[in-house]
């Protein structure tokens, strides 16, 4: 969303949960907690020559995990925090070639559009290590590409 008349936007993302972690085979007990998450980031969108396309980005991201009642003793509630910094610049292009006929296809000319693209994500590192905070996702083996930017990667 625009933050008002200015050329700034803003992009936001809150959850909550309930959390439990339970093991099928292992003699470990199983634990729980309560986890808040809340993103926000600010972006300067702009177009150069008409089909340059550059979107600055910063942002930060806060999680709360509740303390864990589970295990004795009962372990603190932990909190992260991180910042992410980048920017991406595309552009799109396409050219008509109206001569390109086919019945198979049923097209009369053809559009060749090309989408050139870089994104640029700098991440520093956050207050606590990811291994110091209670370990509820994991990540599986796939031949998907994981994704760059906040929000959309979030393992815990």
């Amino acid at each position: 969303m625009q933050l008002g008349a200015s050329p700034l936007y803003y992009e936001g993302e809150n959850s909550a949960s309930y959390l439990r972690h339970r093991f099928a085979y292992d003699q470990q007990p199983s634990y729980e907690r309560f986890r808040a998450d809340t993103f926000h980031q600010v972006l300067l969108p702009h177009t150069f020559f008409g089909w340059l396309n550059v979107t600055p980005r910063a942002g930060g991201r806060f999680t709360y995990y509740s303390r864990r009642k589970a295990t004795w003793p009962p372990s603190p509630a932990s909190a992260a925090a991180s910042s992410t910094t980048g920017a991406e610049v595309s552009s799109k292009l396409s050219r008509v070639w109206s001569g390109a006929h086919s019945r198979l296809f049923e097209a009369q000319g053809l559009r060749h559009i090309l989408e050139p693209s870089v994104n640029y994500v700098f991440v520093p590192s956050p207050s606590v290590e990811p291994t110091r905070l209670p370990q509820f996702g994991y990540e599986l083996s796939s031949f998907e590409l994981l994704p760059l930017d906040f929000p959309d990667y979030n393992n815990n």
